[in-house]
């Protein structure tokens, strides 16, 4: 994972082929914003949007938790397929 602020925010508009409204959108901040980190400005970034571009870097770019993502959407699939079973097991024993 790029440390620093700079470095996270260039990945992430390199990630969405350098649409800076997509990223911002993403962060939930304006343009304006995106455009100034990348070039460096020395205006410190607030903590909230530090650690939403930490997350979000890490979601998009670190494979171990991708990995982690895709496992747990897996699980919830399972779940939810034996918990339709057994729904479909009692609406038939019902009626």
């Amino acid at each position: 994972m790029p440390l620093g602020v700079h470095s996270q925010m260039r990945v992430l508009v390199e990630r969405y082929q350098g649409k800076v409204a997509v990223v911002a959108a993403v962060l939930g901040v304006r343009e304006y914003t995106v455009k100034r980190i990348i070039q460096g400005s020395r205006m410190p970034v607030g903590p909230g949007l530090r650690q939403r571009l930490q997350a979000v870097v890490l979601q998009t770019s670190c494979p171990v938790f991708v990995a982690a993502e895709a496992a747990d959407a897996e699980r919830v699939r399972q779940r939810d397929a034996r918990r339709a079973t057994r729904w479909a097991l009692r609406d038939g024993r019902d009626g």
